[in-house]
């Protein structure tokens, strides 16, 4: 097995163990992480710490839900760039990267809802799955992109060397 093979493995394995532990935290731990990033992005807008703490903590309450539906997608994002590198490190027909790539990703997702179902005080969400989804399929698109970019500046500096 080659170096790519191995890597692009392990990174898709790291991912889904990174995925695995974040669902794991119970309902107050998994709160508590999201509340402390959103703190943090409202501390970083008030730079110049003209908010009350009673403002601060209504904004917070405010986005806190959206950070974690962004964090959602942006984690699924990244899983579906690993998992179609991982994909082509095996195929490189383009259409069974994406099939295969989008049934790891999404039956993962769905995999993630049911272990929280088992977690205390949380809970599985069609929502997510669709959010996680739509994160996977925008990680194959992206991949997909960058795969066709690289693709055509190989192509025309294999023209421009003849």
């Amino acid at each position: 097995m080659n170096i790519r093979k191995i890597l692009s493995t392990v990174l898709v394995v790291l991912w889904m163990l990174t995925i695995f532990y974040f669902s794991h935290q119970q309902g107050t731990g998994s709160s508590s992480t999201s509340k402390k990033v959103s703190m943090a992005i409202v501390n970083i807008i008030d730079i110049k710490n003209e908010m009350l703490e009673e403002q601060k903590e209504e904004i917070v309450r405010i986005i806190e839900p959206i950070i974690r539906k962004v964090a959602h997608y942006t984690l699924y994002m990244l899983g579906g760039l690993l998992i179609i590198n991982n994909i082509n490190a095996y195929i490189s027909e383009d259409r069974r990267m994406v099939i295969y790539s989008s049934v790891i990703g999404v039956i993962y997702a769905i995999s993630d809802e049911l272990h929280q179902l088992l977690v205390n005080g949380r809970s599985g969400k069609v929502q997510d799955v669709i959010i996680d989804s739509i994160g996977i399929f925008t990680g194959i698109v992206i991949y997909l992109l960058i795969k066709k970019i690289i693709e055509r500046i190989v192509d025309r500096k294999k023209i421009q060397g003849k």
